[in-house]
């Protein structure tokens, strides 16, 4: 079976229907920018597609977060996950060559755009989520808390520091620094 043309009734009915069938806690729609990422990424193969979307289901879900939203920094991460065999191959290679894909970025050629893998699910490089995620729920609380004021004791060490002659020394000391985190921890 060919891989779909991207802007074909085939490929539009196919992602469509694909796009539906979603357990996410929110609805994502598929925008032009979704489908443009998902045809760029599966070069229109329909197994590529399906193990992309699949993928991203699992990793927005996975990512121990509220926030379940899909756009393609996401699916770039899980064309990583769930194509890194596919991507190396003659074929995928040859056709990334010889097709002229969508771009978000039309100053690059189409040999240059092969998607960035992502080093793990925790590193979805997106502003909009956080980054820490073993940190959330301690970022959100301070963030939502009335008495923050309470809980600095030293709202101007940092400053008292800058000024120090030995300023890691006194961090140290006033028990602000972790030079040896996993003896510390231990």
């Amino acid at each position: 079976m060919e891989p779909l043309q991207r802007h074909s009734a085939e490929w539009n009915a196919f992602l469509g229907e694909l796009w539906g069938i979603q357990w996410t806690s929110v609805y994502n729609e598929l925008t032009t920018e979704l489908n443009d990422t998902m045809y760029e990424l599966s070069l229109g193969n329909l197994d590529m597609a399906h193990r992309i979307y699949r993928e991203v289901q699992r990793l927005v879900i996975s990512a121990n977060s509220d926030d379940e939203r899909v756009n393609s920094v996401v699916m770039e991460a899980a064309y990583a996950r769930a194509c890194s065999l596919f991507s190396n191959t003659e074929e995928v290679k040859q056709r990334r060559a010889d097709i002229v894909l969508p771009s978000r970025n039309h100053s690059k050629s189409a040999s240059s755009r092969k998607p960035k893998p992502v080093i793990s699910k925790e590193l979805i490089a997106d502003i909009t989520r956080p980054q820490h995620l073993e940190f959330e729920f301690q970022l959100r609380e301070l963030v939502l808390a009335v008495n923050l004021p309470d809980r600095i004791r030293d709202p101007d060490l940092f400053r008292q520091a800058s000024g120090h002659e030995e300023t890691l020394a006194l961090l140290r000391r006033r028990g602000n620094m972790c030079t040896d985190p996993l003896c510390e921890l231990a």
